[in-house]
């Protein structure tokens, strides 16, 4: 007989054990773990491609920054593009100065007041006489944007006026080719298509500083950090103006020799042993194996570390300077390029109509359905480079220098409709012919420059 004060049988037997998890709910862990790992990955290319995207932001920013104090610091590189090699009938002169001789086909602009960027009227003025001008600045002739003249100065010398083009400031592309080849001094060209339309004229691309001065203007026209550090050691001697490195160093390759023709520049940036001072020389072509020659000597004191840098190009930027009749200031802008390609495709010109469903000039973009902020291209798929078709890339109007964002793409064969990310300023007329589009790839961000800045 059973204890009344002990457990129940039941309660004396061991717990139940639980089962172990089913086949089913492995398989459900592991399709819930992979959806998440997947949702992971999947973020990894989105975050490289946002950081891409917001450092070359952020170093175009930079850079426009720097683009207009550039240009409020020289404003000499807005000066208009008359002369060599657009017409070589023509000199330009700059500012009309007083106590000057002139002679036909000298020309210069109204003289800048202090702070201004282009003169007012804003148009330039051909000498039609020879002689003297007048000697004194306060007898400037008085310029009057609603006549083209003859204006006579005091000294009796003439003048005419011309009205400024739309230009490009463009250094880089100029020099993109053989510096021999006046196709460069258009911009949007198809010099190595052998098209030689009359409209690329409309459009000069001026250089600012002659064809020796290329590494200059490639400096000048890019972001600082285009220089990358290619060698660095201590030098074991240093004597006037070689250096030697350890045995085992080879120099071989690193040094460009011919820095023109290459678009790449090579600098040696030499210190003190203490770090506090350095200086800057330039390697000669005669550097091989551990031996570093410089065309100029190095100070004595400089045995410090050595540096060798090579430029190469990353951010560059171009300024468009758009006329808006000669009593009003033109519109300057400044675009910024990432990796800027040397190709004669990336300027390539397209038959195009901004915003004008009437326009019938040119059949391959007539477009009656055309909205007021859409613009048609067309162009010959078995000659013409493919254009760089790409929604938020930017296209400029090669006729009034305007640029537009692409926010949507239709395109078929030989021709693509673009709807743009503002309505067209300009749209295309009959009494102007056929439009013209650029889509140059690289193209980051394009700010106008402020003249009040």
């Amino acid at each position: 007989m059973r204890d009344r004060g002990s457990p129940p049988f039941s309660s004396m037997l061991p717990s139940r054990v639980r089962p172990g998890a089913t086949l089913i709910e492995v398989l459900m862990s592991l399709l819930i773990m992979s959806i998440g790992i997947g949702m992971v990955f999947g973020l990894f290319p989105l975050a490289i491609l946002s950081s891409i995207r917001a450092t070359q932001l952020t170093n175009s920013v930079i850079l426009q920054d720097n683009v207009r104090q550039l240009v409020h610091t020289i404003p000499q590189l807005l000066e208009p593009p008359f002369g060599d090699p657009w017409d070589s009938t023509l000199t330009w002169k700059g500012q009309w100065q007083p106590r000057t001789h002139y002679k036909p086909g000298d020309i210069v602009m109204p003289r800048l007041e202090p702070g201004e960027l282009a003169p007012s009227p804003y148009f330039a003025l051909q000498c039609t006489t020879e002689g003297d001008s007048a000697s004194v600045v306060s007898d400037e002739p008085a310029w009057n944007a609603g006549t083209n003249g003859p204006y006579t100065e005091s000294s009796g010398l003439q003048w005419q006026a011309l009205d400024f083009p739309n230009y490009v400031v463009d250094p880089i592309g100029y020099y993109r080719t053989l510096i021999a080849n006046p196709m460069n001094s258009v911009f949007g060209n198809r010099d190595l298509a052998g098209d030689t339309s009359s409209i690329l004229g409309r459009v000069p691309r001026r250089a600012h500083v002659p064809a020796a001065s290329q590494i200059t203007s490639e400096i000048l026209f890019s972001s600082p950090d285009s220089w990358n550090v290619i060698f660095q050691s201590v030098p074991t001697s240093v004597s006037g103006n070689t250096l030697i490195f350890p045995g085992d160093t080879d120099l071989a390759g690193i040094i460009q020799s011919n820095p023109l023709l290459t678009a790449v520049m090579t600098r040696v940036i030499l210190t003190t042993p203490d770090g506090d001072q350095t200086i800057i020389r330039t390697p000669a072509a005669a550097t091989t194996g551990n031996t570093l020659v410089l065309t100029q000597p190095v100070p004595s004191a400089f045995t410090g570390n050595v540096r060798i840098e090579s430029f190469s190009r990353r951010y560059s930027f171009f300024l468009t300077v758009r006329s808006n009749g000669r009593e009003i200031s033109p519109s300057v802008s400044s675009a910024v390029v990432f990796n800027r390609q040397s190709s004669a495709d990336t300027e390539y010109i397209y038959p195009a109509n901004f915003g004008n469903p009437t326009f019938n000039a040119e059949p391959s973009v007539t477009d009656s359905s055309l909205l007021a902020d859409q613009v048609k291209i067309s162009w010959n798929p078995g000659s013409d480079a493919e254009p760089n078709l790409k929604t938020g890339n930017w296209i400029m109007d090669a006729r009034s220098l305007l640029f537009y964002r692409i926010k949507s793409i239709t395109k078929g064969s030989g021709e693509a409709k673009l709807t743009l990310d503002r309505y067209v300023a300009q749209p295309t007329f009959n009494a102007n012919g056929v439009g013209y589009a650029m889509i140059m790839p690289g193209i980051i961000m394009v700010n106008p420059i402020n003249y009040n800045e």
